[in-house]
C-alpha cells in the first residue's frame, strides 16, 4: 500500500486532496522568482528549476512547457544519466543548450549532449556565467524577447536550469 493507503484513518478524502494540491516539491519544475540567480536575468524572462533525470522526467517537462517561448536549457548531468532523457523529449522547443559541471560528481561533457541535438552547446563554469551570456542574447536580437505560443499570446523568454547533479539545490533554493 502506498503512503495515502496508510493514513486513511487519519485524513478526509477532502482534505488528502487540498494537501496534495497544496503540494511542493522543490527543484521539480520550480520557478525560482527572487535570488542571486534571478537577479541575473532580466525582468521578462522567468527561470525554471528542474532536477528529473530519466525519461519520464524530460517528458513532463516537455508537457509543461509545450505552449511556451523556446528555451534555454542549462544543464549539467551525472555520467550515469542518459542525456537524451531530457533532450528528445524538448527537441523543436530548445534557443539553446549551455552545459555546466557538476562539481564534486563525473559529469558529462557538452560533446555527450551535442549528439542528441542539431543545435549548438555551450559550455560555462557555472550556472550563472551561463544565465548571464543567454540573457545577454536578447540585446543582440530583439526576436528573443518574447515568442508568440499557438494561441498567439506571448510569454517571456524562459531559461530552464536543469541539474542533476545535487550540485547545491540548497544553495540555490535558499537564494
Amino acid at each position: 500500500k502506498g503512503l495515502l493507503g496508510r493514513i486513511d484513518f487519519f485524513l478526509s478524502e477532502t482534505a488528502r486532496a487540498q494537501g496534495l494540491s497544496r503540494a511542493e516539491w522543490p527543484a521539480r519544475l520550480q520557478r525560482l522568482t527572487r535570488g542571486p540567480l534571478a537577479a541575473l536575468l532580466p525582468p521578462e524572462w522567468e527561470l525554471w528549476l528542474d532536477g528529473g533525470h530519466n525519461a519520464d522526467a524530460g517528458l513532463a517537462i516537455a508537457r509543461f512547457f509545450e505552449d511556451s517561448a523556446p528555451l534555454h536549457l542549462i544543464i549539467g548531468m551525472l555520467a550515469n544519466k542518459d542525456p537524451a532523457a531530457i533532450l528528445a523529449p524538448l527537441a523543436g522547443k530548445l534557443r539553446s543548450v549551455s552545459v555546466v559541471p557538476a562539481p564534486g560528481h563525473e559529469a558529462h561533457a557538452p560533446g555527450d549532449f551535442a549528439a542528441h541535438t542539431a543545435l549548438p552547446v555551450s559550455s560555462f563554469p557555472d550556472v550563472a556565467a551561463a544565465l548571464v551570456a543567454r540573457s545577454d542574447m536578447r540585446v543582440a536580437d530583439k526576436n528573443l524577447v518574447s515568442v508568440p505560443n499557438a494561441q498567439g499570446q506571448t510569454r517571456a523568454e524562459q531559461a530552464l536550469l536543469h541539474n542533476y547533479s545535487g550540485y547545491g539545490w540548497k544553495d540555490v533554493l535558499q537564494a
